[in-house]
């Protein structure tokens, strides 16, 4: 074994092993660094223009083409729009609808760098991924079997593999696990496993059903959840959520790169941060009706007490790959004011310094998780930000690495 000192970084190369493992101090080991993001173009949001820029859904996202042409995931109106690299509206890709070719309920959709795509849809308890060749017509569809269903994830792209949070039913429980998965659903690494509430609809007429429900599922999200993302070349990260450790991969996932962790001082998780992310669990149950008085402010509140929740927030909220085997780890959120931040690493696991972006800009949050939407992609960072008010607008920054 080996030991190189790099300032306050210490290196371990752990015996003929390729994995470098990385422990930082909590600063910078040099000239502390942040990302300047200068604004390149933004559109949608515009009623000016209601059928192209009015994406509604939290969990809208993006992809990006090699030639720069934006495409939308409006996960609300179950559509793929394409944009020019100014923002004109170019076509409507995919539509609404149970043809092949059609998305009934889009939760993604990755360009991958073969020029094809796959895009994701959940139908009940049954996941269906969908592949389009390098004119975006339509391949052919694989629906998941009665094991690990993906419910919210991210693409490698090359297109063999897919990772986030997935879920299983195993003796009449609910588990929702982060895990890797290959694209016929087998699973290649599970990271987290937690027992959720299977809902019952009758229940939500006892408030102190629903308040249970809600409980549950708030600890979940507290307790133990995995992150995973993939970065251009296929390298796999993954972490979970109550150890601040980020791993590396290489594309087949037979070896582990790089092990990155860093010393932290807990960031405190006020009681308000709670009531968001209960607000956001109750949003997938807005169709039910009376959902104003099933989920109301009593309700909410008992469920924060019977939940308990902890003192300090968890270290690590998502990862970011950027360019060049850079990477970014989201390091706070506020789920009241959208304010978010990252953590900027080398790609040699050098913590550098941090960056933070109002507007949801690195995460979008779902059911109380929340999940990565920025990419790097040929000198440019890309998103969906999303206001208070929950206008969502597509963002195109420049962006570079400077010393504070």
């Amino acid at each position: 074994m080996y030991l190189i000192q790099l300032g306050l970084v210490s290196l371990f190369l752990l015996g003929v092993s390729a994995t470098s493992v990385v422990t930082n101090e909590s600063i910078p080991a040099g000239k502390a660094k942040t990302i300047r993001f200068t604004e390149d173009i933004r559109f949608g949001g515009s009623e000016n223009d209601e059928s192209t820029s009015i994406w509604p859904a939290a969990t809208t996202s993006l992809s990006v083409d090699a030639r720069g042409h934006i495409y939308i995931a409006d996960t609300g109106d179950m559509r793929v729009l394409e944009f020019d690299p100014k923002g004109q509206f170019v076509r409507t890709v995919i539509k609404k609808g149970e043809g092949p070719d059609e998305f009934q309920n889009l939760f993604r959709f990755t360009l991958l760098n073969s020029g094809g795509a796959v895009g994701f849809e959940l139908l009940g308890l049954t996941a269906r991924l969908k592949h389009f060749d390098t004119n975006l017509k339509y391949i052919k569809s694989k629906i998941s079997g009665q094991g690990v269903n993906p419910a919210l994830i991210t693409f490698s792209p090359d297109g063999t593999k897919f990772g986030g949070t997935c879920f299983t039913i195993r003796n009449n429980k609910l588990y929702i696990l982060s895990a890797v998965l290959s694209m016929d659903f087998s699973k290649l690494l599970e990271l987290t496993s937690a027992e959720r509430p299977i809902p019952n609809p009758a229940g939500f007429s006892d408030p102190k059903y629903v308040a249970e429900f809600l409980s549950g599922n708030l600890k979940a999200v507290f307790k133990e959840t995995g992150h995973i993302n993939f970065d251009d070349l296929g390298s796999v990260y993954t972490a979970v959520n109550n150890r601040y450790e980020i791993t590396v991969w290489d594309p087949s996932m037979k070896e582990k790169r790089l092990i990155v962790s860093r010393k932290h001082k807990p960031l405190p998780n006020p009681p308000e941060e709670g009531r968001a992310i209960i607000q956001a669990i109750t949003e997938q149950f807005a169709g039910i009706p009376q959902a104003a008085e099933i989920f109301n402010d009593q309700v909410i509140a008992k469920a924060l007490k019977i939940a308990d929740l902890p003192l300090v927030k968890p270290p690590v909220f998502g990862i970011i790959p950027m360019e060049r085997g850079s990477f970014l780890v989201i390091h706070n959120v506020s789920m009241v004011t959208g304010i978010q931040t990252a953590d900027i690493f080398s790609a040699e696991g050098l913590f550098q310094g941090q960056v933070t972006l109002p507007n949801r800009a690195f995460m979008f949050p779902r059911s109380g998780l929340l999940f990565p939407k920025m990419i790097f992609k040929g000198g440019y960072a890309y998103t969906v930000e999303t206001s208070d008010d929950g206008v969502n607008e597509a963002v195109r920054y420049k962006y570079a690495l400077v010393d504070l």
